[in-house]
């Protein structure tokens, strides 16, 4: 009997106080300066400021895990969908980058051919000149149409 009794009046005291869970400050204004307190003022013009209960309802509280479960999937897909973009983007520029290599090899190759033609000429007897000239020309033309836009 005595811890219902203990019981009922721990219940009335919380629902007490919950009831007035809105705190209340006065704004004093005497003269020309304003003050803030507790409780009213004792002279002078007096201006309560209700503060309301800063507790979120249950419902609330609810759909903010529900909005933050939503965004956290939206932000998952959009980081997945931005690394394959950039996987994408990183295989692109390393096969550009690749050709671009073998671009600039095959004109490195020619052009060498082209100075061991050159080499070849200055070395040729007279009876081969005529051929180390054609040849020297061909790789030169061969060079230049391969390599004019570098």
């Amino acid at each position: 009997m005595k811890s219902l009794i203990q019981l009922t009046f721990f219940i009335i005291t919380f629902y007490i106080f919950s009831i007035d869970a809105q705190a209340e400050i006065y704004k004093c204004q005497n003269n020309n300066t304003i003050t803030y307190s507790e409780s009213p003022c004792e002279n002078g013009l007096t201006i309560p400021i209700k503060i309301p209960d800063s507790q979120v309802s249950p419902l609330e509280y609810q759909r903010a895990i529900d909005t933050n479960k939503k965004e956290k999937a939206e932000l998952q897909k959009l980081q997945h969908s931005r690394r394959i973009e950039e996987e994408k983007t990183r295989k692109e520029m390393k096969a550009v980058a690749a050709k671009n290599e073998k671009v600039r090899q095959k004109c490195d190759d020619l052009r060498l051919n082209a100075k061991w033609a050159k080499e070849d000429l200055s070395n040729a007897s007279r009876r081969n000149e005529e051929k180390a000239k054609s040849k020297l020309k061909r790789a030169i033309e061969k060079a230049e149409a391969s390599c004019k836009a570098r």
